[in-house]
């Protein structure tokens, strides 16, 4: 959960309670774009979303801007993971397929949560 919304929603459920997306798009995966928000659909249902705001977080009180030294003492040490679009920070669980991928920006030190996303492998 990020902002609020689960996974397997459906897409007019996420129109419903976010409003009209200020953009979308379509291919393999459909998105819809809001001021900080970004929400992936595969057939119309929600599998993915990445937070830039403040305002979506996680229900553990993860957010965007937050020392990453707060997101170690709720949920532990990540997995340290080198991807293709950067190094993230990532914690799993063994009951789903899903995690969570936070990426930093500062010093190291006082790295701050830039983005919190959540993905799912299908």
């Amino acid at each position: 959960m990020l902002g609020g919304l689960s996974l397997n929603e459906e897409g007019r459920t996420v129109i419903r309670e976010f409003g009209q997306p200020t953009q979308t798009s379509s291919g393999y995966y459909s998105s819809l774009e809001y001021p900080g928000f970004t929400v992936w659909l595969d057939e119309g249902v929600v599998t993915g979303m990445t937070s830039t705001s403040d305002q979506y977080c996680t229900p553990a009180g993860v957010c965007p801007g937050m020392a990453f030294a707060q997101v170690r003492e709720l949920y532990g040490l990540p997995v340290v993971s080198d991807r293709e679009d950067g190094q993230f920070m990532e914690y799993y669980t063994a009951e789903t397929s899903c995690w969570l991928k936070i990426a930093l920006n500062g010093p190291m030190g006082h790295e701050l949560v830039e983005s919190v996303s959540v993905v799912c492998q299908p």
